[in-house]
């Protein structure tokens, strides 16, 4: 660089439209002055892929006028389409929004110790709101938008950060099914897609079935009146087997399903990979069939972070 700068999040894009996603596994250096050293990622987070734009946080700040990404694994040539970097205000940074528990309970957090304040209605949160003091009970039978964000010293606010709730929580949920999974390299099983964390995914085999339709079947253990679903693609920044064209059908017995979205669209998930909702006329079902028709890059692979299926609201849906 034409001189030093100081960063603590550097940003990759590989050039996926041109050459697929390559990279496998890769460190980051920076140049001390004298020799080169590792800049280690927060929380021990592992390079492996970057895919079409990955954002990586390191551990502490660091000053240099050189920059050094090592690729040491990759399919083929890798090939990088960007580099930048980048100096993050931690007390401006939204707060951490974790997954609801297996109580349906969230936490929030941040680095800086400031006070949370934070809102469930999906208003934008104020100093006058609620102050985060320990665990937020969600239902588990509507979808709840969370607002949270730091309160500064001087009484505003830093970035407010949003997730939204939706779908039942998985409570004695089980696959019973899956035409799909790859369990051999890593744990990407079929039971990821409702195990209720975000950060896990249910992948097709990544070597194998590079076909579609693929499909997964879950049993919710007791008969549940739904009327729509939910799917929330991968949140690692990659894009790889994320749906973007579906089938979705239920059952009362596992034996005879009725269709109640023949070819459903996620609009637009290619350039927002968030959480997904899609509605349909209430029914009653105990098991529900996600198949995936076509996904962004039309790969063959399939994968979900989490699938699940929304509630009848007895008011308004009739």
């Amino acid at each position: 660089m034409p001189s030093q700068a100081t960063f603590d999040v550097v940003s990759l894009q590989e050039a996926v439209a041109q050459r697929s996603q390559r990279i496998e596994a890769f460190t980051i250096e920076v140049f001390t002055g004298t020799n080169w050293t590792v800049a280690e990622p927060i929380n021990g987070e592992e390079l492996t892929t970057v895919g079409y734009r990955r954002l990586i946080r390191l551990k502490s700040p660091v000053t240099t006028d050189q920059l050094r990404i090592r690729i040491v694994a990759s399919r083929l040539e890798p090939t990088i389409a960007e580099i930048g970097v980048f100096k993050q205000s931690l007390a401006t940074l939204p707060p951490v929004i974790s997954d609801r528990d297996t109580n349906g309970a969230v936490r929030l957090s941040n680095q800086t110790g400031h006070k949370i304040v934070y809102t469930l209605d999906g208003t934008d949160p104020t100093p006058q709101s609620l102050v985060y003091m320990g665990p937020i009970q969600l239902p588990s039978d509507q979808t709840v938008t969370v607002k949270a964000a730091n309160l500064l010293p001087d009484g505003t606010l830093g970035i407010i950060g949003t997730r939204v709730f939706a779908g039942m929580m998985p409570f004695g949920w089980k696959v019973v099914e899956v035409d799909s999974e790859e369990t051999q390299r890593a744990d990407n099983a079929a039971a990821r897609a409702i195990d209720g964390n975000s950060s896990t995914i249910w992948h097709t085999r990544w070597n194998e079935d590079l076909k579609q339709p693929h499909y997964i079947v879950v049993d919710m253990g007791k008969t549940n009146r739904i009327a729509g679903l939910t799917y929330l693609p991968r949140q690692d920044g990659l894009l790889n087997g994320v749906v973007e064209r579906f089938r979705f059908e239920t059952s009362l017995d596992g034996i005879n399903w009725i269709t109640n979205i023949p070819y459903g669209s996620f609009a637009n998930i290619q350039n927002n990979p968030s959480l997904q909702e899609v509605r349909f006329p209430p029914v009653e079902a105990r098991y529900f069939r996600f198949i995936s028709l076509r996904t962004v890059w039309n790969s063959g692979w399939t994968s979900a972070a989490e699938i699940s299926v929304i509630p009848a609201d007895t008011k308004t849906d009739q």
